[in-house]
């Protein structure tokens, strides 16, 4: 789909699938956090972009399609393949530094960074007073959902800014990951095209990179040996991120990406960190409380602001 030919705004498919991927995004958090007691963080990245590189290979061809690599993908390619390692790279480590609730709510402020990339590089994309407010709105709302726990020390260690800081580059290369996908010919391959590149360049950068910690820093907390405490149950989990988050949802995701509008789309990215909370209420039995129910109003009307044409 070319660029002018894009949707002008999101129809119930693209809400469908919006929120169905940030459902599995703030999902995801958790299972991220859970794997990192039994491997490194950084080796888990690592690990689990090579294997979905693998399933993902595996299924395109038993499908009987081939991958179209054009010379005009490869660069912009191997630049969003360092992007994807990158973003990645950080969100993990931030997970072992402090808690999901934190780290959903700074590394999913991405809609903030796209906003405005888009406003200034992507044409007929730019932010108008209501959307502004759209934007300001679903922010309030993630934060008052937060506001309990944000500034209580949730970490291990002293590291907790840290682990913050990550989140918050994690988000910036995850928004310009997004504008070099629509802005250069990369964005004209297919969605498995694009995601293998992904998948294959940050394996080779994420990997070589885990070993080189773990020997530079055996007994430092962040890193240290590349197995801590691997049991079939992490195992598992690890086989359900491959599979499901990276392979099914990320591949969502490149679609979303090439379909709608950067700026409408980057709003619904502000349903993840309630959905966060939301697994506290359903998996953690924490309570239904009123700030959880005015921050979903909150939500919601912020994205009803961001759709005004």
């Amino acid at each position: 789909m070319t660029e002018d030919n894009r949707k002008t705004h999101f129809d119930a498919t693209g809400v469908a699938a919006m929120v169905g991927f940030t459902l599995l995004m703030a999902f995801n958090q958790v299972l991220v956090k859970f794997v990192n007691t039994g491997v490194q963080p950084v080796f888990q990245a690592g690990l689990r972009s090579a294997l979905a590189a693998l399933v993902m290979t595996a299924f395109v061809y038993a499908m009987g399609r081939r991958y179209t690599i054009k010379r005009a993908f490869i660069l912009p390619g191997l630049f969003v393949g360092f992007l994807f390692g990158a973003e990645f790279l950080f969100l993990f480590i931030a997970l072992d530094l402090t808690s999901v609730s934190r780290t959903t709510l700074l590394f999913y402020t991405m809609p903030l960074w796209m906003a405005v990339l888009a406003h200034l590089f992507i044409p007929g994309e730019r932010l108008n007073l209501i959307r502004w407010a759209g934007i300001v709105v679903a922010l309030a709302g993630v934060v008052l959902v937060l506001s309990e726990r944000l500034f209580t020390e949730t970490t291990d260690g002293n590291l907790g800014w840290l682990g913050d800081l990550l989140c918050l580059t994690g988000a910036a290369f995850w928004a310009l990951l997004a504008l070099v996908i629509r802005r250069t010919p990369f964005g004209q391959a297919s969605n498995e095209t694009q995601l293998s590149f992904q998948l294959v360049v940050s394996a080779i950068i994420l990997i070589p990179a885990s070993m080189i910690l773990a020997a530079v820093a055996p007994e430092s907390p962040i890193f240290g040996p590349l197995i801590r405490d691997f049991t079939p149950v992490i195992a598992g989990v690890l086989v359900f991120q491959v599979v499901i988050v990276v392979c099914f949802g990320f591949t969502a995701w490149l679609w979303i990406v090439r379909h709608y509008p950067a700026t409408q789309m980057a709003s619904f990215i502000f349903l993840t960190p309630v959905f966060g909370a939301a697994f506290g209420v359903l998996l953690l039995g924490e309570p239904l409380t009123i700030r959880l129910v005015v921050s979903l109003m909150m939500v919601s009307a912020g994205i009803v602001l961001i759709n005004q044409k």
